[in-house]
């Protein structure tokens, strides 16, 4: 079996496993979801671990490009940090509605 060969395969499975956790995203309900909701903080977390690090994509002795790095990257900490608020609130608001939407539901069907 060649690299190509391995290379094909690998990339057959990765495109299944995408397809599959689309699937799953799109089932009203899922629990994928709140896992997904999570990743913003993680990300978050692990962009701020970039920027006190002293291992850089680029080295912070080339002038202006060095800090450039620390610097996105912060911006895009705090930017995934209130997009997860966001979806935190919006998803807390919305849940009530839906139960009451269920309850209500029920209570047609009887």
């Amino acid at each position: 079996m060649e690299f190509s060969d391995i290379a094909k395969i690998v990339a057959i499975l990765v495109v299944i496993f995408i397809v599959l956790v689309l699937i799953l995203l799109a089932i009203p309900g899922s629990r994928l979801r709140k896992v997904f909701s999570a990743i913003y903080f993680v990300v978050a977390a692990l962009l701020g671990v970039y920027v006190v690090s002293p291992i850089d994509f680029i080295p912070d002795l080339i002038p202006l490009l060095g800090q450039s790095d620390d610097a996105l990257a912060s911006v895009i900490a705090v930017a995934n940090v209130v997009a997860g608020i966001i979806l935190y609130f919006k998803r807390r608001s919305s849940e009530p509605e839906l139960q009451n939407k269920r309850s209500m539901d029920l209570n047609i069907r009887r």
